[in-house]
């Protein structure tokens, strides 16, 4: 996973250095200093939920990974930034949880925001009922 997130990193600053901060460019790398286990753990227990191991790994290598500031991809936040959907975007829920929609919210309910905070678009993990 590290050697991908490097290749990602080094090929998405060559194509455009001009949207990465002068550290980003200079260090190749777009993620930022790993999670300890201590604060996955203490995620863990915030959310009352055991996160998957490959989230983990990820948080492991990097605690956060960041995306080109012209692209609309959400960036990967840091293990203290983390939370439930229900807790950042309560609209959303509702919006989701009526009608036609309502299975596809039901899954929501549970969805933990691991990306795009300050972006268009979110990441979501979903634990398992």
């Amino acid at each position: 996973m590290k050697t991908i997130l490097q290749q990602i990193s080094k090929l998405a600053i060559r194509l455009n250095r001009t949207t990465f901060t002068d550290e980003q460019i200079k260090s190749n790398w777009l993620g930022t200093t790993a999670a300890s286990n201590e604060a996955i753990l203490a995620a863990e227990s915030r959310l009352g939920i055991k996160l998957p191991d490959d989230y983990k790994r990820f948080l492991s290598i990097t605690n956060g990974f960041f995306t080109p500031r012209d692209v609309t991809e959400p960036t990967f936040e840091t293990i203290d930034k983390i939370n439930y959907l229900k807790y950042v975007d309560a609209f959303l829920l509702e919006v989701w949880n009526k009608g036609i929609l309502a299975n596809a919210g039901e899954q929501l309910n549970r969805a933990i925001v691991i990306g795009g905070l300050n972006d268009e678009q979110y990441f979501f993990l979903i634990p398992p009922k």
